[in-house]
């Protein structure tokens, strides 16, 4: 087990066993083309409903195009299709041809009309953030728990700043928005505008992993971005690291190696990542900071701005003397940290699982004195 370790979803040692999944026979009824936020394009069948343990479902993957060609698969053919896993809907097979050939899959991308190009089987729109699909769910990853978590920016709202053209083709459009922008929306008002612009002003200085998260890079979540960040300590350095590099750190392998190198090399990559470190800089680097177990067993949630702390500074230090500094408050959370404009989800989630809420500065300070954990003043 140890040599075999683990990643930061799932034991690398183990087997799950399942039961098989259940087919059912359906109809395609239309097949559309999504894109993702790093722009590879999934085709979906639009199916009519039908029930699959339990489920309706009305929608299942076409995988790929090179599924598409393989199921000879079209509009109009009765199909299999199965749950993997007991969760997601898939097209498994075509039982009864009821078309000619199969789907077509598009030369461009059918959101902004950019080229497609391949890689392997896996199709991508080349259109980059100017595709406004890819922007959309950069942004929502950019706020998700993986990236800054910023509260009060799930995808409905990012939807809207999209579609107002408050963002519009950076990620670092989200903190040219002003509150008057925020008002003039539907279902915002005073508050709500505040507490997004402090959510927002609260993450201006990440940490360095914590940015490398967010940004979105193909197959680095935040346990990567982690171990990269203590690797090379610097934004730069990484930017220019070479796939030898790279694949020194454990963990990181030549496909991941390929794909930071890729995404870095990115001319448009690039620039939407120069922009944001202009706005968002500088990052809080890895630091030999005093270390111990003073809060060790402790979880600890931050929420709104702490006066005197960057939110990953005050995360650090937590951290650091031992605490797991998480991005929702949960039943295993022990202290919700507020400080200016909190979010009230958050406190919320603190009231309904009985939670002790440190209230401002000076109450997480006296938390930190009382366990014997030195702060800068």
């Amino acid at each position: 087990c140890d040599l075999l370790g683990a990643t930061a979803r799932a034991p690398r040692w183990a087997f799950a066993y399942k039961f098989p999944a259940r087919r059912e026979r359906t109809t395609v009824t239309d097949v559309v083309v999504q894109v993702g936020r790093t722009g590879r394009l999934t085709p979906v069948a639009l199916l009519e409903p039908v029930e699959v343990g339990g489920v309706t479902v009305s929608r299942a993957s076409l995988h790929n195009p090179e599924e598409i060609a393989a199921m000879n698969v079209n509009v109009g053919d009765e199909v299999k299709v199965e749950r993997a896993g007991d969760v997601i809907p898939y097209v498994a097979e075509v039982v009864e041809k009821g078309s000619e050939g199969h789907y077509e899959f598009p030369d461009h991308c059918p959101v902004c009309d950019s080229a497609v190009e391949f890689d392997g089987p896996m199709a991508y729109c080349t259109g980059g953030l100017a595709c406004v699909a890819q922007l959309r769910r950069a942004v929502e990853y950019y706020a998700s728990d993986d990236g800054l978590d910023i509260e009060g920016l799930g995808g409905e709202r990012v939807d809207q700043l999209v579609d107002a053209g408050l963002v519009g083709e950076s990620l670092a459009d989200l903190y040219r928005i002003e509150k008057d922008d925020l008002i003039d929306l539907e279902g915002w008002g005073e508050t709500s505008a505040g507490n997004l612009l402090a959510e927002l002003e609260a993450s201006k200085h990440p940490r360095l992993g914590e940015f490398l998260s967010a940004i979105g890079i193909p197959k680095v979540g935040p346990a990567t971005a982690a171990d990269l960040a203590r690797a090379f300590g610097d934004i730069d350095a990484i930017r220019t690291a070479t796939r030898e590099e790279l694949e020194t750190i454990d963990g990181i392998g030549p496909r991941v190696a390929d794909q930071i190198v890729e995404f870095f090399e990115s001319e448009q990559n690039e620039r939407v990542i120069d922009d944001l470190l202009d706005t968002v800089g500088p990052l809080e680097t890895p630091s030999e900071t005093e270390t111990g177990d003073e809060l060790a067993g402790l979880t600890v949630v931050f929420t709104g701005s702490l006066s005197g702390y960057t939110r990953s500074d005050a995360q650090e230090l937590v951290e650091s003397h031992g605490a797991n500094a998480t991005s929702s408050v949960s039943g295993n959370t022990d202290y919700l940290v507020a400080g200016e404009s909190p979010g009230q989800t958050k406190l919320d989630a603190a009231e309904d699982e009985d939670v002790t809420v440190l209230d401002g500065r000076e109450a997480f300070e006296a938390f930190l004195e009382e366990r014997g954990v030195q702060h800068s003043d």
